[in-house]
């Protein structure tokens, strides 16, 4: 094997993302890849909140609500450019005195529990205290910036110690005396690992996956003002949120069971669709109204079943050591994936034994780079790169597309427009748009003319569940 590393991570959304920043933040080296993009699988489907954990305290779970109030505050001070305070509050006109009361005795606790909730962090990102019925969470404004700066982070941390690709495949996991000591990779051939771990997700969990979704759709006018609004359903007293974002509003989120294998491409079947608006209409008036021409785009992604057999996803993440060493972690929350991912560094660090590779860093001290610094940068280059992808009809800039595909491990449209540059995230940008970035990519990347054609037809078909695909 002519290639080594100390820990290969095989998935790279937010927990792979993440445990791969605590790894060489260790001194780690690290190998991460995914069999897509990165961020394309259940990482994609959030509903940009960084949850502070108030629903655990029905249940008076303290240490899952801690947690939560601990990890929110982390991405807060990481990335302040990306994650602020949202307001928050539950709809409580037609709920019974007792619910209006016990809500008030959790925010009350919760005030309590989180009195350090803004140690270290700047003044603009700290969160106001409650007042009944509003409470403060916090909103990540891109998901999708936030998990890159964590891979960029990661190689930072240790410059020349991380390599990172997507689009790859694991073939074989290789086995000595039954432990793992390598993997057979796409493009890579034999590589020497001390541990493996896995971050696939509901592809590694057996049984029935859960189909978790949200939609995003036109704004709502009760989530105009910027809060972030809670209903219990009327029919099975779940929990719905309307959350204001760029502009739209996402309204979420509903499980069901997932028919098809994990590991074969998501489907998100039409009827689908009809069966979310339905659960929604009886919520809310303006809900009511709300219909096919009003979708935008659908949030989803997989999750593990608890139990295996029910449409409920896992509750709580696991880290487990299989018997042959790999290391199989699955988180829960984009939240909280930070902090499982020390416990599964951890893990890792324990496993390999024979160097000190140092405590959890716990993103004290992590050299986040800066987006913004490192495209301006590179627009600098040239005016060219500053001039507009479709000059007048969109702030899409030729440089952003150009640097997410020589910088930023882009190879496809979908992965330009919807995890890089976010001009396809808050619904599709226009066939003109995307024609010209095709065109763009096409120069870059040497796509024929047929490949060209054959990723605008594949982005395209990513909003056809709704017909909301503009005209030009």
């Amino acid at each position: 094997m002519s290639r080594r590393a100390d820990l290969l991570i095989v998935g790279a959304g937010i927990q792979g993302a993440t445990a791969a920043c605590e790894a060489a933040s260790r001194g780690l080296s690290v190998l991460l890849i995914d069999r897509a993009d990165f961020g394309a699988g259940c990482s994609a489907n959030s509903m940009k909140i960084a949850h502070g954990g108030l629903r655990y305290l029905q249940s008076f779970d303290l240490c899952r609500s801690l947690e939560s109030i601990r990890e929110r505050r982390r991405l807060l001070r990481l990335a302040p450019h990306w994650v602020r305070p949202l307001a928050c509050r539950l709809e409580i006109d037609t709920e019974p005195p007792w619910y209006r009361l016990a809500l008030r005795a959790g925010l009350l606790l919760n005030e309590i529990l989180s009195l350090h909730r803004n140690r270290g962090l700047a003044e603009l990102n700290r969160l106001p205290r409650a007042s009944f019925p509003v409470w403060y969470d916090a909103i990540i404004d891109d998901t999708e910036r936030v998990l890159l700066e964590f891979i960029h982070a990661a190689r930072a941390a240790n410059p020349g110690g991380v390599e990172v690709r997507n689009y790859t495949r694991v073939q074989e996991l290789i086995r000595r005396a039954g432990r793992v000591v390598g993997a057979r990779i796409d493009g890579l051939g034999e590589v020497e690992v001390g541990c493996v771990m896995s971050c696939v997700g509901a592809t590694r969990s057996g049984g029935s996956p859960v189909l978790s979704m949200n939609l995003l759709g036109d704004q709502l006018p009760m989530s105009a003002g910027g809060e972030a609004i809670g209903f219990r359903h009327p029919d099975d007293r779940r929990n719905l949120f309307v959350v204001p974002w760029r502009g739209r509003s996402i309204v979420g989120t509903l499980n069901r069971r997932y028919p098809y294998p994990a590991a074969d491409p998501l489907r998100v079947e039409s009827t689908w669709i009809d069966d979310f608006l339905s659960w929604i209409r009886p919520v809310h008036p303006q809900l009511a109204e709300v219909g096919r021409r009003n979708v935008r785009f659908v949030h989803a992604g997989l999750l593990p079943a608890d139990p295996p057999a029910s449409d409920r996803p896992m509750e709580n993440w696991r880290v487990e050591r299989r018997d042959d060493g790999e290391i199989v972690v699955q988180g829960v929350k984009w939240t909280t994936a930070y902090g499982v991912s020390i416990e599964a560094v951890d893990r890792a660090v324990s496993l390999l034994g024979a160097r000190d590779y140092g405590a959890a860093r716990s993103g004290e001290a992590l050299p986040f780079p800066s987006y913004c610094e490192r495209l301006g940068a590179y627009l600098r280059q040239s005016p060219d790169l500053d001039r507009s992808v479709l000059p007048g009809r969109s702030p899409l800039r030729c440089g952003e597309v150009l640097f997410a595909a020589e910088h930023e491990w882009a190879r496809g449209l979908g992965d330009v427009l919807l995890r890089r540059t976010g001009a396809a995230s808050a619904g599709h940008p226009g066939r003109a748009l995307v024609e010209a970035v095709a065109a763009l990519l096409q120069q870059t990347l040497g796509w024929s003319d047929a490949e060209r054609r054959s990723e605008v037809q594949s982005f395209h078909e990513n909003f056809h569940f709704a017909g909301n695909i503009p005209a030009n």
